[in-house]
């Protein structure tokens, strides 16, 4: 069996070409995209509501010692709960809406594509190539859209609520914090090309193994008839190990990229304590705002943890993005010519009221035939059809 089946050369950068692409199939969708952004919103807002509600508690009930409001605060936060679980709830069932007819309009999509191609198109692609883009790769496009992507737009909105309410009580504390940021984006810039080269070859090699079972399978007698079993596995085991290195170093470089990101977040931590406490010590601060100060932080790195991970599985998205559309884009090698498309139609739509009735016979005498030079398909073929 060949498993030597290489595929186009992708760019290593990302590209926002192909995120478009993909945002304009989750856009066919687009009541459940706008519920799923109005129900993050105000999930956005409450997670940095809580702080300040907590630091207000603080201040009415422990400062002040006023206990007076307490049972209104708690029905406040008690319906504020309600609200955040009620939003949540629609989320995760717009976003598994959204995730099933996302995949079903890219399979959909691919399967349309694949009756028209050529026969040629076949004859030099794997079956197993084929059910990987249709099978996985369609499934992880429309998870990323449908779970990563508005999570995006939740982590962000958080962020940027959070420094704006710290930027409010104390500019140069949030000042110091905000130094940090850029270190975050380094790392994510250092690591970006190894975790997108290393998803690309995962998904090749898972691409070949898909290929090699479908090929063991349906060549399954062959395989006996010929006695070829101990070399199909030699092969198979060869492929498996490629992916199991390709995915040993994608792990490597994934799980490196996390702790350099907590190290950071711990260092800004280790400078709230030391420069905020210092600030409470000065009655430049209270401890209410000071605690306002540490839960935004913990909320803030919670939430630029979130975007990593949401970058890596940008990077599979992109790998399965940049396989997939290829497959739908790609173009048959002959095709109608519009005139006939307008008369009879399609494979997909044929207009048969305009075919004409089949009367007669048919011969071929001495035909040859090729899709490109050095690949013929027929060679002197001779058929009386009647």
């Amino acid at each position: 069996m060949n498993y030597d089946y290489n595929e186009y050369d992708y760019s290593m950068k990302f590209d926002f070409g192909l995120l478009k692409k993909a945002l304009q199939v989750m856009m066919k969708f687009k009541s459940a995209v706008i519920i799923l952004f109005t129900v993050n919103t105000i999930v956005s807002i409450l997670d940095t509501i809580f702080p300040l509600l907590n630091m207000y508690a603080l201040r009415l009930f422990v400062e002040q010692k006023n206990v007076t409001s307490f049972a209104q605060m708690f029905i406040v936060i008690g319906a504020l709960y309600v609200v955040q679980s009620a939003s949540i709830y629609v989320f995760i069932r717009q976003a598994g809406k959204l995730e099933v007819g996302v995949v079903y309009e890219i399979r959909r999509r691919l399967f349309e594509n694949l009756q028209a191609l050529s026969f040629s198109y076949f004859d030099k692609t794997p079956v197993g190539w084929i059910i990987s883009r249709v099978a996985s790769d369609a499934q992880l496009i429309g998870d990323f859209l449908a779970w990563a992507f508005p999570d995006i737009f939740w982590s962000a909105a958080v962020i940027l609520i959070a420094f704006a309410q710290m930027f409010l009580i104390n500019s140069r504390l949030s000042f110091y914090i905000l130094t940090a940021v850029p270190f975050v984006f380094a790392a994510s810039w250092f690591f970006q090309s190894a975790i997108l080269k290393n998803n690309r070859e995962v998904r090749r090699w898972n691409s070949k193994i898909t290929g090699a079972i479908n090929e063991s399978v349906s060549g399954a007698k062959t395989t006996k008839t010929l006695v070829r079993e101990a070399e199909n596995l030699a092969e198979f085991s060869a492929t498996s190990e490629e992916m199991r290195l390709s995915s040993m170093r994608l792990a490597r470089y994934s799980s490196l990229y996390f702790p350099v990101i907590n190290v950071i977040a711990s260092a800004a931590l280790g400078a709230i304590f030391v420069i905020g406490g210092d600030s409470v010590s000065t009655n430049i601060m209270d401890i209410p705002a000071f605690t306002l100060f540490v839960n935004y932080l913990i909320q803030i790195f919670e939430h630029i943890q979130n975007l990593t991970r949401i970058f890596s599985e940008m990077q599979r998205s992109q790998v399965a993005s940049e396989r997939t559309f290829s497959l739908i884009e790609k173009t048959p090698d002959i095709t109608d010519s519009a005139e006939v498309v307008q008369e009879y139609g399609d494979a997909l739509n044929p207009k048969l009221e305009n075919w004409a009735p089949i009367t007669g016979e048919a011969e071929f005498r001495d035909v040859s035939f090729r899709y490109a030079e050095n690949e013929p398909v027929l060679e002197n073929f001779n058929l009386l059809a009647r």
